[in-house]
């Protein structure tokens, strides 16, 4: 409201003047001595009633006043893009909004459970999602071509988790791995949409460890051709998928190939033992401590394997010619 005060002296009249035009006439130049002091005192009277219109047009001023400048910016500030113009579309209040409050994408997070698989373990995948809302509400969130449910009008974090079905191949005999991969979408308030995507892989499993072939070798130490087939009726599946290790725990890997290294492995003066896909390859090089050698046999050739998960997949099993004594600092399979 206009502000009031006191005045004391001579009692004077000013008049209200409606119409601005007609005050600013009045207020003419005084070369020929042609100001009236009454044009004078209504006119700031009328100034003095008016106050608060020329407040809220003073404070609305700014928002009226346009940023010009052809010349690009040399380097980015806030959300200003190096090499920006500017043309007059923006008003101040809009260029100290691009300035102090850029936009910012919102920040998005997806996994799948339990991977990396056997191939013919559990196909329930759950991902669990998240999106961190930043500069703009959240208006769409597609998790694996499914719609999420928004909360708090987007103006909050989201999250949540999506229960769906994995796929693979069935053509277990010709694959060493297989990838599935997931997908969710976020859009904001700016229309801008961003991705995020997350993976399960399928792999096969290789086992290592010790076995005790003593009743197969016929008072022999070493494997020869002969004895293979006695050998190998000793490394059944049962057997293969208890191994522990030989010192390197647990005795099995999902691996996509049969190159390993093993540190300190060891028998306890038994014979190594090693398991995996013949799809993984059939021409393995094993490596004792620096030093190739040929002292493994294979025993069982692309030989139908059922495996922990149900499937029957053809397995190559190789044992070591003889007992080890001693454990082998560094052994490799490659």
């Amino acid at each position: 409201m206009p502000g009031t005060g006191n005045y004391t002296g001579p009692n004077v009249d000013s008049d209200y003047i409606f119409n601005v035009g007609t005050a600013l006439l009045q207020l003419q130049d005084n070369t020929s001595e042609l100001i009236v002091p009454k044009d004078i005192r209504d006119s700031v009277w009328t100034l003095w009633n008016r106050i608060d219109d020329v407040q809220i047009v003073a404070s609305q001023s700014t928002g009226l006043v346009y940023y010009t400048n052809p010349a690009p910016t040399t380097l980015t500030v806030g959300g200003i893009a190096a090499g920006a113009t500017f043309s007059g579309t923006y008003s101040l209040q809009q260029m100290f909004d691009l300035l102090l409050y850029p936009y910012t994408p919102p920040v998005l997070s997806i996994v799948a459970s339990n991977t990396p698989r056997q191939y013919g373990s559990g196909l329930s995948v759950n991902l669990d999602w998240s999106v961190q809302k930043k500069a703009q509400n959240i208006t769409s969130i597609v998790v694996e071509g499914n719609t999420e449910t928004i909360t708090g009008g987007g103006a909050v974090n989201q999250s949540g988790t999506r229960t769906i079905n994995a796929t693979h191949s069935l053509s277990y005999n010709s694959l060493t791995n297989e990838t599935q991969t997931f997908t969710m979408s976020v859009t904001d308030a700016s229309s801008a949409t961003l991705t995020k995507s997350t993976s399960i892989n399928w792999r096969h499993k290789m086992y290592w460890g010790k076995i005790d072939v003593s009743s197969a070798m016929s008072g022999q130490n070493t494997i020869t051709l002969a004895l293979v087939p006695a050998v190998a009726s000793l490394c059944t599946d049962p057997l293969i998928k208890a191994l522990s290790g030989a010192g390197v725990a647990p005795g099995f890997a999902l691996a996509s190939s049969y190159a390993r290294s093993f540190s300190n492995i060891e028998t306890d003066d038994l014979n190594l033992i090693f398991a995996w896909p013949t799809v993984f390859g059939t021409s393995p090089k094993f490596t004792a401590g620096g030093f190739e050698t040929n002292a493994f046999s294979k025993v069982r050739s692309n030989s139908p394997f059922v495996t922990d998960t149900g499937i029957t997949v053809n397995y190559d099993v190789w044992v070591s010619n003889t007992k080890q004594t001693e454990p082998i600092s560094t052994f490799v399979i490659s």
